[in-house]
């Protein structure tokens, strides 16, 4: 299985994000299953699309629900003034974001930034 790393940092990315998401998810349609294991680390302002109105969290729910892992820096939630309680149940955290970005990368994860 190949192990994908999204990386976004910019709000407006969003769409792009998830759309390269999706088109590589249907790259490798079932019955075969999944041949990609993919998480996504947003930190900065991108952080906000986790709770802004009118986001992409629909697409970003159903693409959990399809295995993405998706991932706050906890350093870009306090300095957006988000709490970890306002986000959705699917988004996990990770004390620093580059942290997360630089030890999947070491274990071979490929590296994708939109």
């Amino acid at each position: 299985m190949s192990k994908v790393l999204i990386h976004i940092d910019e709000l407006p990315k969003w769409p792009l994000a998830l759309g390269n998401i999706e088109n590589l998810l249907q790259a490798a349609p079932p019955p075969g299953g999944c041949h990609y294991q993919v998480e996504i680390v947003a930190n900065g302002p991108a952080v906000q699309a986790y709770t802004a109105p009118g986001s992409q969290i629909a697409r970003m729910q159903s693409l959990a629900v399809r295995g993405v892992v998706f991932i706050a820096c906890q350093n870009a939630l306090r300095s957006n003034g988000i709490s970890t309680q306002a986000l959705p149940g699917f988004v996990h955290t990770v004390p620093a974001g580059i942290a997360e970005l630089v030890d999947r990368q070491e274990e071979g994860w490929a590296y994708v930034k939109p």
